[in-house]
Parts: structure tokens; sequence; C-alpha cells
């Protein structure tokens, strides 16, 4: 954090800098994430107000306006709260802020806060998805152009591998500064895992489970299986700890299923996960139908990835019952019937298909509001509309697109066209 204070320092203090992307490693943007949730409470460093903004991207115009109704969604969630906290706030109500394009709108509001003499608007784009990068870079660089009015300022993150922002780093240096932290986070993770007493068991099974990790992620397979069972040995010696022996397990096993070659091994960690998890159920360990519902979550993407869509149905379908052992257990049952639906699809078993993703949907309705409008019921909706056609249950369709409207909202299917997701 040390680091990244001194980094961003370096790019409020300069004059020129406009935009600051983080060019980062994948397993540094929880330090990202980490900064700007510190920035945002009173324990931050900076006088800067940190927003993010997630609003897909599909077109500079489209943007510009979802943009805008970000902000006015925040500047009326702030009000409400100034009102209830007794502040003079009424510069938040200012019409101009909602009308003027969305950096001069930041720009008003910047200028209005007491507390943001010394500061700017510091907005972090992370959009739900891009459409277009090239248009996205090229709205970025045009508002670079056209000059940022004062207090505002951008902030972007990402890999060098996905997306690094090539043309905006090359065309606008001296205002597009990108800072790479280069921040060891194996090393913080293994420090980490090591805190403590080194005699604890706690410790020692955290000190294997990260060196698994780590050697998991180089695929350096042999050290990861013997830092496995390391911390597995050690789960084994504690009463209660049947949940940590699954974590294990699930962690190799999903290590190895990117190796076709270990398909097997894989399928045989989540089975030895399966039963640490029920030994867990039957002592009373109270992780224990959780672990277990990991577990065999885990088993159905291995026999999905290996199209061995018999065996995958019938692992979801015994997730079920587990499932609903679990207080607020109804996300996995969800869940449970929406894979089964997508391999009974796949064996073109519609029928089946069609009878568990309805069940997905009548579990749905115990589904807490906010979850149910951020889960993946969009691909439940879509399955039952694509075997409508197949099996003529055309009068079904009005009232499921009614619960899909009323529980994910009007654009309901257009979330599954950006992204595929089957589990």
């Amino acid at each position: 954090m040390e680091l990244l204070n001194a980094r961003y320092e370096e790019f409020r203090d300069n004059p020129i800098a406009r935009i600051c992307l983080w060019l980062i490693q994948a397993d540094e943007l929880p330090m990202i994430e980490a900064f700007f949730q510190v920035e945002n409470t009173e324990h931050g460093n900076f006088p800067d107000l940190f927003l993010r903004f997630e609003s897909a991207f599909e077109n500079p115009d489209q943007y510009q306006r979802v943009l805008s109704e970000e902000f006015a969604t925040f500047l009326n969630e702030e009000h409400e709260q100034a009102e209830q906290d007794g502040a003079d706030a009424a510069f938040l109500t200012n019409p101009r802020l909602r009308q003027l394009p969305i950096l001069s709108a930041l720009s008003d509001f910047a200028q209005a806060v007491p507390d943001l003499q010394e500061g700017n608007v510091v907005v972090w784009l992370t959009p739900e998805y891009v459409r277009d990068y090239a248009a996205w870079e090229n709205w970025m660089a045009d508002a670079l152009a056209q000059g940022f009015p004062p207090k505002v300022r951008l902030m972007l993150a990402g890999t060098a591998e996905e997306h690094g922002f090539a043309n905006l780093r090359a065309g606008h240096g001296s205002a597009f500064i990108t800072i790479v932290p280069g921040l060891d986070m194996p090393a913080a993770m293994r420090q980490l895992a090591a805190s403590g007493d080194r005699n604890d068991p706690g410790t020692q099974y955290r000190m294997h489970f990260v060196d698994m990790g780590q050697a998991a992620a180089t695929g350096n397979f042999e050290k990861m299986q013997s830092e496995g069972l390391k911390a597995i040995h050690i789960a084994q010696q504690q009463p209660g700890w049947e949940h940590l022996e699954v974590a294990a397990y699930v962690a190799m096993g999903n290590a190895m299923l990117r190796e076709k070659a270990r398909h097997a091994e894989s399928l045989d960690l989540f089975d030895k996960a399966c039963l640490s998890a029920k030994r867990g159920v039957q002592s009373g360990n109270p992780a224990g139908s959780i672990a277990l519902c990991q577990a065999l979550f885990a088993k159905g993407v291995a026999h999905l990835n290996a199209k061995e869509f018999e065996l995958a149905t019938q692992t979801y379908e015994a997730i079920v019952p587990v499932s609903a052992e679990i207080k607020n257990g109804v996300f996995q049952t969800v869940e449970a019937w929406r894979m089964a639906g997508y391999c009974h699809e796949q064996a073109r078993r519609s029928q089946n298909a069609w009878d568990c993703n309805m069940a997905a949907l009548d579990a749905a309705e115990l589904l807490d509001e906010q979850i149910r409008a951020n889960s993946t019921l969009p691909y439940v909706g879509t399955a039952l509309v694509r075997l409508s056609e197949t099996l003529g249950k055309h009068r079904e369709l009005p009232q499921i697109r009614q619960k899909m409207e009323t529980w994910v909202g009007p654009d309901w299917e257009t979330t599954t066209r950006q992204t595929k997701v089957h589990n």
C-alpha cells in the first residue's frame, strides 16, 4: 500500500497528467481495489474523492449518456445521505450537474464540494464490458485532446495481456501516465501466511496452502501436490477441519483441470474432497454442507469440461438436497438446477432441460432481491426461451419473460449476449 501511495502521488503531483493507468499483473488487482477502498474512507492519504463508474461501453454517445446517469445516481444518493445527516449540500441538486457533459459535470461538482479545495475527483472507469476497445480509447483520446476541465482525473487498471491501452500510451505520454507497480504478490502472500506462531497448525496450514497455490500457478504440479498434501495432513489432525481439507483438494483439482491429460487426477481429487466434506457433514461441522456443495460444483465442472454430460448432470442434481440444508443456500440451489439444465440440453434431453431450468426459476423466488438482479438468471431465461421453441411451450413464455423483467430488468436478454457463462 505504501508503494501504491507513492506511485499515485507521483501521478497527482504531475501538473500535466490527466489519466492514470495501473498496468498490473492479474494478482495485483486486489491491491488496486484495496487502494481505492482505503481512499474512500476517512483513513485515505489523499484529499481526492474517488468514484467508480461501471457502465458498459457500447459507443461514445451511449457511454456519455450512461456515465451521466451513473453520476446522477451518485448525486441522488449523496443528497439523500446529506439530508439524513443534517448537512447543507444544496449544490448536489444543481441541475447543471445532470445536464453538462460528464467531465464538465464532474468538474463543477469538484469545485462545489467544500472538502475538495485541495483535491480532485478521480473516476475509476471499470466498464462491465467494452464493445470496442479502440472506440473506448478514442473516447478518452478525444477528451485529452479537448483538454480536461479543472479538478478531474480518470483512473484505469489493466493487464498487458488483456488490454494495455497501447494507443493512448503512445499518443498521449504526457497526459496519460502509466504506472507499473511491480508488487511482489507471491512474497506478500507468503509473508501474510507465515504471520503468527509458526508452531500453530493454522499458520502451518496457511503456509502450505499458499505454497501449493503458487506452485500451481507456475505449473509445478509436483510441488503443488506435495504442499497440498501437507496442508491436508495438518487439517486431518484437527477436529472440525474437514472444510479445509476440501479447500486444498478442490484447489489442486482446479489446477489439474487446466491440463486435459490430468482429467482423471482432477476427478480423483474432487472425489476425495466430496468424501472429506461428507465426513464433515456427518460429524456436525457447520461448514460441512457448504464444503460439500463446493466439492460437487468443482466435480461437475470437471465432467462438463470433458463433455461427460450424464455424469455432470448427476453431480449437479446431487447438489440440490445438500444446498437445501444450508442457511441462505438458495443461490447454490438455483445454480445447481441451472447447470443440470445446461447439461441436459447439451445431451439433447430437452424436456429434462426445461424441467431443470423451471426448477431454477422457481427456486429463484426465494433469492434476495439484490442477488437475484445480479445473478445468472438471464441464462435460465434464455435457455427457457430456446427450449420453448423445441418443445412448443410458447404459452409459458409471457409469464417467464415477465418474471425475468421484474427480477433482472427489461434488458435481461442482452446480458447473455455479452458474456458466455456456463459454470
